[in-house]
């Protein structure tokens, strides 16, 4: 069997195509975020925005992808691991349960105290979709963060974006590492859950930490720049 030639790609357009790629994603949700508020504005339930955004975004980010990869690299997007089958290996749907739940079992062994968010119905399904449906812009574009938090989410977001590239390699497809990236937003990002040093009342459950400690906390950024998520990463 004749080996398939893999064209070598310079570092230099290596750095351009991450650059412009970052820009398509954020592109991408913005506009996504901006459909969705649309469609609430027109007297539509936030949830269904949330959806609206959801779907937009994900047609948006699959298109510039296929744009990248096909007339950047000139390849397809199978090629790049984007399969268009969905195959799941049962490690990685374990571990994408297994690695939110353990950071959230190591943080709450510290001091701190548990509080459920009072919210009626349409607030509470609202929460609950846009956890699932939708979470996103950039982690760090906008955010008041400190220097040694910025230190801090470079660390853990370079540790998670190693992880989730091994899973990629490991599985061939890129839906394993999709999977563990959404449900770890679901439950830590979204609606559901909020672990830090104050309550936050647009999340369903609370756990407010006693400690002050940069290392528990994660700095301005939250608990997944903490010792105990770059511990689960």
């Amino acid at each position: 069997m004749q080996k398939e030639k893999i064209e070598r790609v310079s570092t230099g357009k290596t750095v351009g195509i991450c650059v412009l790629t970052y820009f398509l994603v954020i592109l991408s949700q913005v506009v996504a975020l901006l459909a969705g508020q649309g469609v609430n504005g027109i007297g539509a339930p936030m949830a269904v925005g949330s959806i609206v955004s959801a779907v937009l975004y994900l047609a948006l980010a699959l298109k510039c992808i296929s744009f990248i990869s096909g007339k950047i690299l000139k390849t397809d997007m199978e090629k790049c691991r984007i399969t268009s089958k969905i195959s799941l290996r049962p490690l990685w749907v374990v571990s994408a349960v297994v690695l939110p739940a353990l950071v959230v079992l190591m943080v709450t062994r510290t001091a701190g105290n548990w509080s459920i968010t009072s919210m009626n119905a349409g607030e509470m399904s609202y929460a609950i979709v846009d956890a699932a449906a939708y979470y996103g812009l950039s982690h760090i574009i906008g955010a008041d963060l400190d220097t040694l938090s910025i230190i801090q989410l470079i660390v853990a977001g370079s540790l998670v974006g190693i992880l989730f590239s091994l899973v990629t390699l490991e599985s061939g497809n890129i839906w394993n590492s999709a999977l563990m990236h959404a449900v770890w937003n679901t439950i830590l990002v979204g609606g559901i859950l909020h672990i830090g040093t104050s309550r936050n009342d647009l999340f369903i459950f609370n756990y407010t930490l006693d400690s002050r400690s940069f290392l528990v906390t994660g700095g301005d950024f939250g608990v997944e720049a903490s010792v105990f998520a770059v511990i689960g990463y």
